[in-house]
């Protein structure tokens, strides 16, 4: 069962980055399953968060290239934000690698709340910006 449901009040009216959005959820859910349903090892939990980190990254390169190939006059604040939430998510991760983080519902109440803030304070935004730029 997700921990974690897509609905559309996370839809920012952009479907690329909708659907990278939904992975995100994907991912934290798994991330929850393997957590919860102790049967997982250790170590597909620490493939699902390396999995998170990378895919994190790779959506935030994303918006930040369409924010800047559109002229976003807040992409250097939000940069900033992308760096502090992957700086924190990666904190985790050393914190997991090192057998540091024990309780590990820290990590996935993190997740689920900085997707949650990201989608629907950032990200919503520049949502109008980069669709008045014609951005779908």
């Amino acid at each position: 069962m997700a921990l974690f449901n897509w609905s559309q009040k996370y839809n920012i009216g952009i479907k690329s980055i909708d659907d990278q959005h939904v992975k995100l959820f994907a991912i934290i859910n798994s991330l929850h399953n393997a957590i919860v349903h102790q049967n997982s090892s250790m170590s597909v939990v620490q493939e699902l968060l390396e999995e998170l980190l990378s895919y994190a990254k790779s959506h935030f390169r994303y918006e930040e290239s369409l924010m800047e190939g559109n002229g976003y006059l807040e992409l250097e604040k939000h940069i900033i934000e992308h760096e502090k939430l992957i700086n924190d998510l990666d904190k985790y991760k050393n914190r997991f690698d090192s057998g540091e983080l024990k309780d590990l519902n820290e990590l996935l109440t993190f997740s689920i709340n900085w997707l949650q803030n990201h989608i629907l304070v950032s990200d919503m935004q520049y949502s109008g910006f980069l669709i008045k730029q014609g951005v779908k």
